[in-house]
């Protein structure tokens, strides 16, 4: 029976779908991430810990009748449940972040490891006064909790048991998705769900065993976000919308690194910088990154763009 066109793009869209989110993936991106974030924490902590002092230390302003935030966040904070507005306090949650950050790092117990990282960043993040990046960190401990939960982070991830490594036949090495999904002895799926019912199956990619992609898919789509409403926010600004915000920000030595004022003399080559930033915010990174061809060409762009904004800029 052949199906309405309508029932085939939806089948097809359910596919799409599936495919996106259950796919199988390589577990080592998520272990990159995974020892890369930890040793991040080590520096964050460590960079907070003055600051924490200066709020809830022994001497600090709320121990002396300030309140930090303004407004309550209910989630679980070690600095409103141990504070006794003491060093001690302030010591304990520094201390105990960068070493859960070392224990992330190391992936002993890696479904708890993440679980306590962002215990003690949602600690840090929701009562220290911040901004846009700290959330993106508390953002990352969040994916990376879920991701632990589901087993996605541990290491030396093995093939399941009665789940012999996949072959050419469906046995052992070599198997494709198709193959897999066909195994002997196994029930017959839908289409739509052979991406996911084929994954025990699939052989250990590049050193890790294969994961449904929604755990990667999490940090990659927040990625693509960040990136869009960068620049959706710098349209709402008059000098990103008119295209001179660079020729602004060349003149002033506050933002700049190197005298670049010579720059305002050329206001068609600042306008046409301001409006490639706009361009490569908006559309060129959100759209092309998804695009295979334009993958690589697109991530390091936007190696170069971060680059020359660190060397030219002081916004670190």
């Amino acid at each position: 029976m052949t199906l309405p066109a309508s029932a085939r793009r939806l089948s097809a869209a359910v596919q799409g779908i599936d495919g996106f989110l259950f796919q199988p993936r390589s577990r080592t991106p998520l272990r990159f991430m995974r020892i890369a974030f930890g040793l991040f924490l080590v520096g964050y902590f460590t960079g907070l810990h003055p600051l924490a002092m200066m709020l809830y230390g022994t001497d600090g302003l709320v121990s002396r009748g300030g309140e930090f935030p303004l407004s309550r966040i209910v989630r679980p904070q070690l600095f409103h449940l141990l504070s006794d507005h003491s060093d001690r306090v302030v010591w304990l949650v520094t201390g105990g972040g960068i070493a859960s950050g070392l224990w992330l790092a190391s992936g002993f117990f890696s479904r708890l490891a993440p679980c306590v990282v962002w215990l003690f960043v949602s600690s840090v993040v929701t009562v220290i006064p911040g901004n846009s990046g700290d959330l993106l960190v508390m953002s990352f401990a969040t994916y990376l909790a879920v991701a632990g939960l589901a087993g996605h982070l541990v290491v030396g991830g093995k093939t399941p048991r009665n789940h012999p490594p996949a072959t050419a036949d469906g046995g052992g090495p070599g198997a494709t998705l198709e193959t897999a999904t066909e195994t002997p002895g196994l029930p017959e799926v839908p289409a739509a769900g052979k991406a996911c019912r084929g994954l025990p199956a699939v052989l250990s990619i590049a050193g890790g065993q294969a994961v449904p992609a929604w755990s990667i898919r999490l940090f990659q789509v927040q990625l693509v976000l960040v990136y869009f409403f960068s620049g959706y926010h710098k349209l709402a600004n008059d000098a990103w919308y008119r295209g001179t915000a660079l020729h602004y920000i060349a003149g002033q030595t506050f933002w700049s690194r190197y005298d670049l004022s010579h720059l305002d003399d050329w206001p068609v080559i600042t306008s046409a910088l301001t409006t490639a930033v706009l361009l490569f915010e908006l559309v060129a990174f959100p759209v092309l990154v998804w695009v295979r061809p334009w993958r690589i060409p697109i991530l390091l762009a936007g190696v170069v763009f971060h680059v020359a904004i660190y060397v030219t800029m002081r916004v670190f």
